[in-house]
Formats: C-alpha cells, structure tokens, sequence
C-alpha cells in the first residue's frame, strides 16, 4: 500500500512540474541570444540565456531550464532543431573568449541569435 501510495505522489508531483514548466513561444520576445559552452565529450551544451532585467524573465527562464535539461540537446545542430520546433529561426552566431579559472584558461563561447517566426 505504501509503495502504491509512493508511486502515485511521484507520478502526480512530475505531471504538475511538467505542466508548469510549458512555454507560451507568445510571451517570448522576438529576438532571443542563446549563449553555449560546448561542455566537452561526455556532457551535453552548457546553456545560458541572459535574462536579468528582460521583462520576458519568467518565460525566459523556463525556457533556459527547459534547453538545459533536455537530454536530447547534445551538439549544436540538436540545439537549433529544438528551437526550431519551438518555432524561432537562426539568424546568425558571433564568438566570444571567457576565462575560465586561475590559469587564464580561455573557452570560446557561441552566441547563437534567434528570431520568432511570425
């Protein structure tokens, strides 16, 4: 009974954080600036979006969490199908260096711009 009770907490505490978490692509702004790491052979693209004063911070932030816990987005070309689906296209990429720790270690960072289709 315990275990049946258990599984039933689970399933209905994942349906609720799955439906919390859609994304309404009409409360997104036109443009949006996804920023990559490529987090190396075994790790998946490390996601950020800047979204601090944005007055679209809500829905950007869902979907920030939402590209990084999809397990399917694992190279840049997943990346840009999954926007796709959401219905942005790819406008255009610019690069920028970070540093990365005490040694001056440099990573490049792809800026990846997308634009809402209408």
């Amino acid at each position: 009974m315990k275990t049946k009770m258990l599984v039933l907490f689970v399933s209905l505490l994942f349906v609720a954080s799955a439906s919390a978490q859609e994304i309404n692509t009409d409360q997104l702004p036109k443009y949006i600036v996804v920023a990559t790491t490529n987090g190396g052979v075994l790790s998946n693209l490390d996601v950020d979006i800047r979204i601090k004063k944005s007055k679209y911070k809500i829905e950007l932030q869902k979907l920030e969490r939402m590209l990084k816990d999809d397990s399917d987005i694992k190279t840049y070309t997943d990346l840009l199908n999954r926007m796709d689906e959401l219905g942005f296209e790819f406008l255009d990429a610019f690069e920028n260096k970070i540093k990365a720790g005490i040694l001056d270690d440099a990573k490049i960072r792809q800026n990846l711009i997308f634009r809402k289709i209408e």
